[in-house]
């Protein structure tokens, strides 16, 4: 597959994704160009891999002085 970037010059951001790495739902890289889904054997259980530790990154604006 072609790297998008090289294709047209233009990097692509995920979007609509929060930053942060978890085992429970798709996330994306501080700098929005990876994208980590997580991913289990089609034979484990639902719950495989839960335990895991994740993070997010939460964004706020600053507050005026």
């Amino acid at each position: 597959m072609t790297n998008p970037d090289r294709a047209c010059g233009e990097p692509f951001r995920w979007t609509g994704v929060q930053a942060g790495v978890s085992p429970r739902q798709p996330m994306c890289s501080v700098d929005e160009t990876e994208l980590r889904a997580p991913l289990r054997p089609a034979s484990a259980d639902p719950d495989f891999g839960l335990g895991l530790p994740g993070f997010t990154v939460n964004y706020r604006e600053p507050e005026e002085s």
